[in-house]
């Protein structure tokens, strides 16, 4: 069924399946599954059963989590979803730009994982991104807590000058004398 649907992409995904299934709990270990076309690989079975295509990934980050990291992997990453979508509701209320931005990211991340595999993937630009927002949104959260801790506006007022006001010096009257 999923072949008719995804074509090779539910081959792949029905093979990483079965083999999740040996390792349910703990998976096979953090990128001990595609290391490679090489006999000695736990994924080198792609190369007889898709005809020498090997694809490296299961281009679906949900299913690399899982079979790398099993259950336990899986229920940590739905946590940090959890987690980060709190968090992230959380800065919308209190900075609406800035939690805007996380929700953002969070859900691009969340819909390219579904065909590809960055969540654990250090060399791709979108896990160093979602990694530095991550950080990013639990600083916000921390000076916020700090904020309303010591009893300081969330916001700071800006000083006129910041808002785009003319200095007085520069400041030109209707008349077209300055002022």
């Amino acid at each position: 069924m999923a072949d008719a649907v995804f074509g090779a992409a539910g081959e792949i995904w029905a093979i990483v399946v079965e083999r999740f299934h040996l390792n349910p709990l703990l998976g096979v270990g953090y990128g001990a599954y595609w290391i490679g076309p090489v006999p000695q690989s736990p994924s080198y079975e792609f190369i007889w059963r898709m005809g020498g295509f090997y694809p490296g990934s299961a281009h679906n980050g949900y299913l690399d989590v899982a079979n790398d990291l099993g259950w336990t992997g899986l229920v940590c990453l739905i946590g940090y979803i959890v987690v980060h979508l709190r968090q992230s509701l959380r800065a919308f209320v209190a900075d609406r730009a800035q939690g805007a931005l996380f929700l953002a990211l969070f859900i691009q991340q969340a819909i390219v994982n579904l065909s590809e595999s960055h969540w654990f993937s250090v060399l791709s630009l979108q896990f160093m991104l979602m990694t530095l927002a991550t950080m990013a949104l639990a600083r916000l959260l921390l000076e916020l807590k700090l904020r309303a801790r010591f009893g300081q506006p969330l916001r700071q007022p800006r000083p006129a000058a910041a808002l785009g006001a003319v200095p007085a010096t520069l400041a030109v009257t209707a008349d077209g004398g300055r002022g």
